[in-house]
Order: structure tokens, then C-alpha cells, then sequence
């Protein structure tokens, strides 16, 4: 048995006060299954969703427990995906081969997300998706999506992160959040900005996109 595995059955089968099955969990998996299938995540808190999560890796045991553990130790289910490793496993209950598997999946989530969207133009939803991902769950003031001539996506990055990128071809979207700041000093600002937007959409406090005239 290699090491890795060892390491996993481990994960499964240690501490006992977390492995052992507890009447009120009885079929919680299942009604949280159920729940996923009708209306994806809408409406979970963080601790639920990353409970959610852990079954994949962690099949045998009560992640109840251990997401209120990974969420009070890293403040939200963002300071957990994005922790060092060596960090997670610090957790009790959980080892190596999970805390691995934790810090895969934004990368794993981030690569996907942008490889559809490369393939075909990119839709309305597809662009709230972007401005959902970079602006409220990665928490950046503005980011840059950079589209083809016929609407494909070719890039997307916070803008600070902008002067890494080459020359973008084809146009060049603004996303913002529209409680940083007024509509005039979004313009002000996008006319400032290098490479200055052909387009600016403003993330509204009820997740809609509004278009900013520049």
C-alpha cells in the first residue's frame, strides 16, 4: 500500500468522535444531494457548501464538523480554498490527501470556468458568472475580460494584474462593482485605465449587470 494511500485511509478512519456515525447526520447527505439537484447552491451558506464539497474526499466521514472547523480557523469558505496546504491539514480531521485535493479546486474551477467560455461567445450569464467569480468571490475592485472580434473569450484578469497581460486584440470589458464607487468616477477612472475599456459593467448589490456609457 503506497503512502498516499495509507495517508487516505487515514483520513477515513481516524478519530473516531468524527468517523462515527450520529443518528441526527442519518441521512443528511442524501436530503443535502437532493437539495443540490433542485437548485444547485442558491441560498447555502458557506459552511454547507463547503460540507458540500468534502463528501468527494472524505466519504466516510461527518464534514459537518470539519467545515465549521476549516471555516472558523480561515474565516470563509474563500480563506479555506485559497490556504496552503500545510495549513489545511493543521485541521483535525483533515490529512495531506485533502488539503491537496481543497487547494486544487479553485485552479481546477478557474480553468474550467475559462475553457468553455473560449470555445463559443460569451453570453450575458457568462459574463455575471466572471463578474460574480472575480469581483465577489475573489473579492477584486475591477477586472479585465478580454473578448475576439466574434465574442469569444480570450482572457480574464483582475485589472491589477493587467500590465502582466500582453496587448489584448479585440475588445476589452471593465467589470467593477457599483458600490466602490459613483457612476462619474467609474468613467473618470476607466478613462484612466490602460488599456482603456471599449465597454464598463457595474456589479449591482442584486447581482445584475449595468452598463456604464463611457
Amino acid at each position: 500500500m503506497t503512502e498516499e494511500k495509507i495517508e487516505e485511509v487515514r483520513e477515513t478512519s481516524d478519530e473516531a468522535v468524527l468517523d462515527h456515525p450520529v443518528s441526527r447526520h442519518r441521512g443528511h447527505r442524501r436530503r443535502m444531494a437532493k437539495r443540490f439537484a433542485e437548485a444547485g447552491f442558491d441560498g447555502w451558506r458557506e459552511h454547507e457548501i463547503l460540507e458540500r464539497l468534502l463528501y468527494e474526499v472524505l466519504p466516510r466521514r461527518n464534514t459537518n464538523e470539519v467545515a465549521h472547523a476549516l471555516i472558523r480557523r480561515f474565516g470563509s469558505l474563500r480563506g479555506v480554498l485559497t490556504a496552503e496546504p500545510e495549513e489545511l491539514a493543521e485541521v483535525r480531521g483533515i490529512g495531506p490527501v485533502s488539503a491537496k485535493w481543497l487547494t486544487a479546486l479553485l485552479p481546477r474551477f478557474t480553468e474550467n470556468l475559462l475553457g468553455t467560455m473560449r470555445q463559443s461567445p460569451v453570453t450575458d450569464g457568462e459574463m455575471l458568472v466572471l463578474a460574480d467569480w472575480f469581483l465577489g468571490y475573489l473579492a477584486h475592485p475591477a477586472a479585465y475580460v478580454f473578448l475576439a472580434s466574434d465574442g469569444r473569450l480570450l482572457g480574464a484578469v483582475p485589472v491589477e494584474n493587467a500590465e502582466e497581460e500582453p496587448e489584448p486584440e479585440g475588445r476589452v470589458i471593465l467589470l467593477i462593482r457599483e458600490a466602490d464607487a459613483s457612476h462619474d468616477l467609474i468613467r473618470a477612472l476607466a478613462g484612466h485605465l490602460r488599456p482603456r475599456p471599449d465597454k464598463v459593467f457595474a456589479l449591482t448589490k442584486k447581482r445584475e449587470l449595468r452598463e456604464i456609457e463611457i
